[in-house]
């Protein structure tokens, strides 16, 4: 689950970015956050995908929640706290990127492609 706010376009394009290398990701906006329906599914999601894994039945698969780049680890943690029991709340995708996916590298380069952005817009004004 990406957390992001839906009307910044560098959390749409980190978004559109992690979609892109392959990454099963889910965006959900602090924007509709409060709403019930949204949060129905989101629980949803998180149910579904917890489920042992086949060689070790007393591992589970979860899912884990990513912040944009405009929320904090707090606003993560207050919307996704509630489904922790079969979550996890990572801090960062491009601090290293998600351990065992092999994303390092790209992860980098969508914090190269958001710093070029940033900088193509205090340019502007």
């Amino acid at each position: 689950m990406f957390y992001l706010n839906s009307r910044s376009p560098t959390d749409l394009l980190d978004y559109w970015n992690l979609r892109a290398l392959g990454w099963n990701i889910i965006p959900v906006s602090s924007n509709a956050a409060t709403q019930e329906n949204l949060r129905s599914v989101v629980e949803l999601f998180v149910n579904e995908n917890a489920y042992p894994f086949r060689g070790n039945p007393d591992i589970y698969n979860a899912t884990t929640f990513l912040p944009s780049a405009s929320h904090s680890m707090k606003d993560v943690e207050q919307f996704g706290g509630s489904y922790r029991s079969t979550s996890t709340i990572q801090e960062s995708y491009t601090s290293g990127g998600i351990r065992g996916s092999g994303m390092n590298g790209h992860a980098k380069k969508i914090q190269e492609r958001r710093a070029i952005l940033i900088s193509l817009k205090k340019n502007r004004t």
